[in-house]
């Protein structure tokens, strides 16, 4: 007898989903299914991802500067035009929701926002999340790509909270 492979399903294995959840739960407050849950190779597999499904021929993605650097390649794989919204070490690389809005119009289709910040470590607080996703709320075809990956490399005072939790307490799933 030999030793016999096989491949896993697409989504990832049960346990590993639901583990998800557990965590998904536990850590940020969010109810999930395993059955909503897909597991990909990285985050930017899952970026990349999700650019492709979601934008076409110009559309826009939104990146707050300084940003990850696959981020513009990845746009530009999905045929999306960037849109780099530069941030300052004035406001501690956040991005500015009046500079934001300015930028946005009906092309706008992903806005992403990676907290904390690669390269920056920087942490959108509560308050600026809210006052980004008032301003996102008003773009029924604007979505949010939010990079959590980097949630528990956090530095006090700093807090991490997440975007799809700010979204559910406002009543608008993305």
């Amino acid at each position: 007898m030999g030793i016999q492979g096989r491949y896993t399903p697409n989504a990832g294995t049960f346990e590993l989903r639901k583990a998800i959840c557990h965590k998904l739960e536990k850590e940020n407050g969010i109810s999930y299914t395993p059955y909503q849950i897909l597991v990909s190779n990285g985050a930017k597999q899952s970026v990349l991802q999700g650019l492709l499904d979601v934008c076409s021929p110009g559309d826009e993605v939104i990146i707050p500067g300084p940003f990850y650097v696959s981020y513009p390649e990845m746009a530009r794989m999905a045929d999306a035009n960037l849109v780099i919204v530069e941030t300052s070490l004035n406001n501690n690389f956040l991005l500015d929701p009046k500079v934001l809005e300015s930028k946005l119009n009906e092309k706008s289709r992903v806005l992403i926002l990676c907290s904390p910040s690669n390269p920056t470590g920087s942490v959108y607080p509560r308050k600026l999340m809210e006052e980004i996703a008032k301003i996102v709320v008003k773009h029924p075809r604007l979505l949010v790509l939010s990079d959590e990956i980097y949630e528990h490399i956090v530095y006090a005072p700093a807090t991490h909270i997440s975007f799809l939790l700010l979204c559910l307490e406002c009543g608008r799933e993305h």
